[in-house]
């Protein structure tokens, strides 16, 4: 399962403490991608690797990567 999304949260669109915490750091006017990549490992075992390259415009702009596996056991 693969999945990409471009963002672009400006300023005044949301009050910023409801914004997503992992896509640029938090808050808002932000703007970038988001690409999930996930497996399935074993019958309720899967693995999601996430990847964000994002650009936050807050008191100055500043560049925001980040790497993120999450690991899922149903049961």
């Amino acid at each position: 399962y693969l999945r990409y999304s471009y963002r672009n949260v400006e300023r005044d669109a949301v009050v910023g403490v409801f914004t997503d915490n992992i896509f640029g750091g938090g808050g808002a006017d932000v703007k970038g991608h988001e690409i999930n990549f996930t497996v399935v490992l074993a019958a309720g075992t899967s693995a999601r690797i996430n990847y964000f390259n994002n650009e936050a415009n807050l008191a100055a702009k500043r560049h925001y990567e980040r790497f993120q596996l999450d690991l899922r056991f149903e049961f």
